[in-house]
């Protein structure tokens, strides 16, 4: 199994991480009949830069949700550890109807660069978000940290501010603000919903130690 140390402070983090088994994870191991069944509504691809193995097969599998189960498909990338950004993403934004990442995922995937660790400012991130509609991108969902979240189609844009509780550790929040959004988005394709479920869920989850509690 893969293994992630995650070095957490007040002001920024690290993770030192192992893959293991996760880069070998390829479509040979998936249940492909239980996950294209007739109840299937919405497939997410999470962490995928993590999944080397898997990346070549997520193009024929993400047509064959949309085609056999009329699914939307949402994707969250994490960060890339070679510092690349490629493998594809760029691609699949076409037919991705929901990206969810942070500021400098965004940033990156867009292929911008910015000198040294800041987070973008917010013509740098409009920036970012247009590049990635002129890609395809339909509705691209970007997590802020301690100030919320907005989410951008092509037509229009939503902010959603964060409850303020005091911040234990941010590991995981990402990935609680990704499960919060898709629980109230999916089925209603409500924008603003989804925002506030995510919002919620990112808030509850910094509020304990680790990303699996």
């Amino acid at each position: 199994q893969g293994v992630c140390i995650c070095l957490s402070g007040k002001r920024d983090r690290s993770f030192v991480s192992y893959k293991g088994s996760v880069a070998e994870f390829t479509e040979a191991d998936l249940d492909l009949p239980a996950l294209f069944e007739a109840g299937t509504s919405h497939v997410h691809f999470s962490a995928y830069y993590d999944c080397l193995g898997l990346q070549p097969a997520v193009p024929r599998l993400l047509q064959r949700a949309k085609a056999e189960c009329g699914a939307t498909v949402s994707v969250v990338p994490q960060a890339d550890s070679a510092g690349e950004w490629r493998g594809g993403l760029r691609a699949l934004l076409p037919e991705v109807d929901v990206l969810l990442c942070n500021q400098r995922e965004a940033v990156a995937i867009a292929g911008m660069v910015l000198p040294g660790q800041r987070r973008p400012s917010w013509n740098e991130m409009d920036e970012a978000v247009r590049a990635l509609q002129r890609e395809g991108a339909k509705l691209v969902v970007v997590t802020l940290g301690a100030d919320g979240a907005f989410a951008a189609t092509p037509d229009e844009w939503w902010f959603q501010p964060t409850q303020q509780d005091a911040v234990v550790d941010t590991t995981g929040a990402g990935d609680a603000f990704a499960a919060g959004f898709l629980f109230g988005w999916c089925g209603s394709r409500d924008v603003r919903r989804g925002l506030v479920y995510g919002c919620a869920c990112g808030a509850a989850a910094v509020c304990q130690v680790g990303g699996s509690t």
